[in-house]
């Protein structure tokens, strides 16, 4: 790209991107979610975990393996800006402004291969202002999806790119034997010397035994470069340079479809149809055109054979298949290990799908409507409109037909598109106006009532959740035949010529901005670190950001109401003469927990948190076996009498272990490639590459886990308080508290911390269901470890020494029940 295209486009997606510079947060159907992603892999760094397939906090603070199924490359740009020095709500900003720039340079790289510069600025704009790519950003928040489908335009520039590339090596290759032997009339007419003087031959032995060196030396490959080293040299560094072109297309291609793959994976799977589609139909075109230029032998050997570029391109689609393999393949392998919608979904794609009248009802601007009410117009009348009548001109021009418009009488022929009365103008490239004018219509059509059969009878596109999404694969379409419109007005008035892209680029923002939805409320990056706010009842709603069935483990029985308290009655009390086992937390991580146990008789022992392949115990170093408890499925071991050092830890399987090799196998590979290119930009490339390293190196450098004080405080043979931890943060205190239950409890208990003075005086307090609500004790099983934290304000307390107590009561309609005695936790200074 020149500068003065990167300097009009950074301009023109100002627009675009000045929304996000408000305070707070802007509203929309998935924002938060992907919000709170950001903060559990920033977590998850900070503990030391480079790929965090386990979120903790999600659901409802059980956990759900989210990274192991949903796409990490949008949370890492977003946590790459947040390193940098970006607050949550900033970081997740500037990923959208740097979307919405990507989605503009890829689709004018693409255009440009096809159409002018101009053009090309204009499709470019249609792009990044598509109402789908807009609604991303401020109606759906599906920033994911935003980011692949802003480097859709990216990988079909680079896997046409590939053609070339290959014809650049193949020319080098060609030319190098020249340089390899520099006389071979010479060696071709030996032979023929020998065969004619036989009897010369046979009475000069000596003259004979000298010819095959003579010979040997000319084919020799190094005899080039010790006659004509300087040839040799010159050959050798063009073969280079052109390798290093032929490098990077490739990569070009292997980095934009891996990284398509690595942000979004229902756009991925839409793209990778298209991509087979368009390898395809890239295939016939230059099948065709080499055959085109078969009466010219020496325009032949310049085309490289379509045959080489398609296995180049399934090459290239391979490695970036196999760069991907550590999310896609675990994801696929483990599918059923997760809660998986049934058939019933066709039902519900098709109850979306919208009548033609309908879709096609005339409005100038797009009208943005709520995620649930979405697709109930064209994807921008106008754009769409015009994109439709784009392919209705190149299938004339297709027929040789003739028509008129407003007296003006139209010629269409051969390539060329004649007005009589104005100048002549070309329409190309017709394959490809055709191509993504067929685009266009069938994903029209994929979400008409027209197409319910399909949806029904296909399942593979029931993964897709709604059909608008073939709105992505229509955007490139129309976003390319407005290019399109641009060329043929522009040639059509040349005298106009270059007043045709800044106007076509001013009306397109106008009716992609017009309606645009953007309401902000107040948010900040205190409220997104849930683990430190203080209000439970924001907690228990935020906490269940991640519980849809998609990330559900398949053991888990019970769904949305998990945090309800459960209705018990005919619980037995306490068996005075059971030996009640003891626990001591050593270490308490957010993927690895380690304790002391000590039991008389085996007990189960379990954690809050959801069974999930990779969740390994070991006790006393040795593997055991886990397994799912009870109707939430938590993970649980069984601990062998005696004194024990117990460890739950979440582990890589051997499958995903497998595929994080290969993918850093091919990754090295890729990157000592690039070595050999003489591009600048992959120059660049591997400089940021190293440098982003080193700030997710020193992100994981320092372990997080915290210390707990080691306690063993009995509450009536039901609760053991088996250990705490204190942390400063501002005005508050927060304090974490660990549970053992012992037995079944009958009703709902609730949790205190206070804080006393010298003379025993209640100076701060926090008190409420256990773990802000998320975790009642009707559902506790007997052997389950729970932690919850609570904070305590002690902004206007005297600088001093306070003491720290905690325990657990029932509430009564006329007061309260403890259960036990205080706990006694330690001394805290102020």
């Amino acid at each position: 790209m020149t500068r003065r295209a990167c300097l009009f486009l950074a301009l023109a997606i100002l627009p675009a991107s000045i929304f996000l510079w408000q305070d707070g947060y802007f509203s929309s159907s998935d924002g938060m979610i992907h919000l709170y992603r950001l903060f559990e892999l920033d977590r998850g760094l900070r503990e030391g975990v480079l790929f965090p397939r386990w979120f903790p906090l999600s659901g409802y603070g059980y956990g759900l393996p989210v990274l192991n199924y949903y796409p990490p490359l949008t949370y890492y740009l977003a946590e790459l800006f947040h390193l940098l020095g970006a607050g949550y709500i900033a970081a997740i900003k500037l990923t959208i402004a740097t979307t919405f720039a990507l989605a503009a340079c890829s689709m004018f790289l693409f255009a440009r291969d096809w159409l002018n510069d101009g053009a090309a600025f204009v499709a470019a704009i249609a792009y990044a202002y598509s109402p789908y790519l807009l609604s991303d950003a401020y109606v759906r928040g599906n920033f994911p999806e935003m980011l692949a489908m802003a480097l859709l335009p990216l990988a079909l520039w680079s896997v046409a790119q590939i053609r070339s590339a290959v014809s650049d090596q193949s020319s080098a290759i060609s030319r190098q034997p020249s340089a390899v032997s520099r006389q071979p009339s010479a060696i071709s007419h030996q032979p023929s010397a020998i065969s004619h003087q036989p009897s010369a031959i046979s009475h000069q032995p000596s003259a004979i035994s000298h010819q095959p060196s003579a010979i040997s030396h000319q084919k020799s490959p190094f005899s080039s470069f010790i006659l004509h080293p300087s040839s040799f040299i010159f050959h050798l560094s063009s073969f280079i340079f052109h390798l290093s072109s032929f490098i990077f297309h490739l990569s070009s291609f292997i980095f934009s479809f891996a990284a398509i793959i690595l942000t979004h994976h229902l756009t991925a799977m839409q793209f990778a149809a298209l991509l087979l589609v368009y390898v395809a139909f890239l295939f016939a075109l230059e099948s065709h055109q080499r055959s085109a230029a078969s009466s010219q032998p020496s325009a032949v050997s310049r085309r490289p054979s379509s045959v080489v570029c398609l296995v180049a391109r399934v090459a290239a689609i391979t490695i970036a298949l196999a760069l991907s393999a550590f999310y896609w393949v675990p994801a696929l392998a483990e599918l059923n290990l997760v809660y998986v919608e049934s058939g019933s979904l066709a039902r519900f794609l098709v109850s979306r799908l919208i009548a033609p009248a309908d879709f096609f009802a005339p409005s100038l601007a797009y009208t943005y409507l709520p995620q649930s009410d979405a697709l109930k117009r064209a994807f921008g009348f106008p754009q769409t409109m015009l994109a439709l009548l784009a392919g209705g001109v190149v299938l004339l021009q297709v027929a040789g037909s003739k028509f008129k418009v407003q007296g003006f009488k139209f010629q269409v022929s051969g390539s060329r598109f004649r007005a009589i009365r104005h100048s002549p103008f070309a329409i190309r490239p017709t394959p490809h106006i055709l191509f993504f004018w067929l685009l266009v219509v069938i994903s029209i059509a994929m979400t008409l009532t027209l197409a319910a059969p399909l949806w029904h009878a296909i399942p593979a596109l029931r993964f897709m959740q709604f059909p608008w999404r073939f709105q992505i694969l229509a955007t490139i379409g129309i976003a390319f035949l407005l290019g399109v419109w641009a060329k043929w007005i522009g040639d059509a008035l040349p005298q106009w010529r270059w007043s045709v892209p800044p106007v076509c680029a001013l009306a397109l923002i106008a009716l992609g901005v017009t309606n645009l939805p953007v309401r902000a409320f107040p948010l900040t990056d205190a409220q997104v670190d849930l683990t430190r706010a203080d209000d439970s009842a924001y907690v228990v709603a935020q906490m269940g950001w991640g519980w849809t069935r998609e990330f559900l483990p398949a053991t888990v029985q019970e769904f949305e109401s998990i945090y309800a308290p459960l209705a018990k009655s005919n619980v037995p009390p306490p068996d005075p003469a059971r030996p009640i086992p003891s626990a001591q937390i050593q270490r308490d991580g957010l993927y690895d927990r380690a304790l002391r146990v000590s039991t008389a008789q085996p007990f189960e022992l379990s954690l809050k948190t959801f069974f999930f392949p990779g969740w390994q115990a070991y006790i006393d170093d040795a593997p055991a076996r886990t397994y799912p408890r009870g109707s939430l499925g938590i993970v649980t071991v069984a601990v062998p009498p005696g004194d024990h050092a117990v460890v739950f830890r979440f582990e890589d399987t051997p499958l995903r272990l497998a595929m994080n090799v290969v993918s850093l196998v091919v990754l090295v590979g890729w990157l000592g490639s690039l070595f050999v290119t003489r591009q600048r930009a992959f120059v660049t490339l591997i400089g940021a590459i190293i440098l982003i390293a080193a700030l997710f190196a020193w992100r994981v450098s320092a372990p997080h886990a915290q210390t707990p004080t080691a306690i063993a405080a009995n509450l009536d043979s039901r609760v053991q308080l088996v250990g705490y931890a204190t942390e400063r943060a501002g005005d508050s205190l927060f304090v974490t508290l660990y549970w053992l239950a012992l037995n079944e409890l009958d009703r709902d208990y609730h949790s205190y911390v206070h804080l006393l003075d010298a003379a025993g005086n209640l100076v701060a307090q926090s008190d409420g269901l256990t773990d802000q609500g998320l975790t009642p004790t009707t559902r506790w099983l007997p052997g389950e470890i729970v932690s919850e934290r609570r904070v305590l304000a002690w902004r206007a307390l005297a600088p001093g020494e306070y003491r720290l107590v905690a325990g657990m009561y029932s509430p009564l309609e006329d007061g309260f029940q403890n259960l036990g005695a205080r706990v006694e936790l330690g001394q805290v200074i102020r």
